[in-house]
């Protein structure tokens, strides 16, 4: 058993790994949060207030709480939060009792090479700085989360967000063919993998897992039998994605705080990584096979259990 403290855990990702740490019973749990939430963390959890300006303190914080293996779920969005992330792997580096860190990133994976790098150097950034520590650390990719397709009847602790295929409003704005492979995963199967690798010593720089390798064509497809009803279909292609004119609904369900230009910028984003088979993560290595004991659920199963006769 080790401490594991568990930054940006009160909601999300980091909430979904922190139950399925709890539900473990391996490790201790810590969160660390900027400030007190308003309601009490997931099983009880300890809260600790931490202060990410101040590296010095962090440390302190870490080795206090003997703090053996951190991960980060925080919430990349703005200069604040990359900078929050940097400066606790700064301090966990310091921290004589830590060993290990996962860096916030929990979806496709991105190279320096890659030409849509610019737009996810928060991830690279961090991944550059634990290579420079004495961290074992691992990079978790699994794709893009299959919860978005099964909400709101597929419990789930992340953000609403309807993307290509809007099931609640049997529509779909899918980029590209519709048939370039992608890989979704279950954010609670994430959750169950992290929660494995925290007993094995040797982590690989990146940590690949995949609940299902599908298409948009499919998950439409799938999405229509279940539900019994025809969906209302377009295809954006590359080109249109290109120019930046995706198709954007103007929908109340997953509305945040970007504007209709930066969300449409967002999607035809995510949209072009679509068809360049970018959101398919690599096939060998997999912690799938590593781990055969899990069993993650496929987005056939995930759909049919969420929307069958809705």
């Amino acid at each position: 058993m080790v401490v594991v403290a568990v930054a940006g855990g009160t909601g999300g990702v980091g909430k979904t790994i922190v139950e399925q740490l709890q539900l473990s019973k391996k490790h201790e749990v810590i969160l660390l949060s900027r400030k007190a939430p308003a309601t009490p963390a997931s099983g009880g959890a300890q809260i600790v207030l931490a202060d990410y300006g101040n590296i010095e303190a962090l440390s302190l914080l870490l080795q206090e709480h003997k703090v053996d293996t951190v991960i980060s779920t925080i919430g990349l969005m703005g200069a604040e939060a990359i900078r929050s992330q940097l400066n606790l792997i700064a301090a966990a580096d310091k921290a004589k009792s830590t060993h290990r860190f996962v860096p916030s990133e929990f979806t496709v994976y991105v190279s320096p090479d890659d030409s849509n790098a610019a737009a996810f150097g928060a991830w690279l950034d961090a991944a550059a700085a634990l290579k420079k520590t004495g961290l074992t650390y691992t990079r978790v990719i699994n794709g893009w989360f299959m919860d978005y397709f099964g909400m709101p009847h597929t419990p789930s602790n992340l953000t609403p967000h309807a993307w290509a295929v809007d099931i609640a409003n049997r529509r779909a704005a899918i980029p590209g063919t519709g048939n370039e492979p992608m890989t979704m995963t279950y954010s609670v199967d994430v959750a169950r993998f992290v929660v494995r690798m925290l007993d094995d010593t040797d982590w690989p720089e990146v940590s690949i897992i995949s609940g299902s390798d599908t298409t948009f064509n499919k998950i439409s497809e799938i999405a229509e039998k279940v539900t019994g009803a025809k969906f209302d279909v377009v295809y954006d292609g590359e080109e249109k994605l290109r120019n930046g004119q995706a198709t954007v609904w103007p929908t109340d369900y997953g509305a945040g705080p970007a504007s209709a230009e930066e969300t449409q910028a967002m999607m035809a984003l995510f949209g072009l990584m679509s068809v360049e088979g970018r959101i398919l993560v690599p096939e060998g290595n997999r912690l799938n096979d590593k781990y055969p004991e899990i069993h993650p659920v496929g987005i056939e199963e995930l759909l049919t259990a969420a929307w069958t006769g809705k």
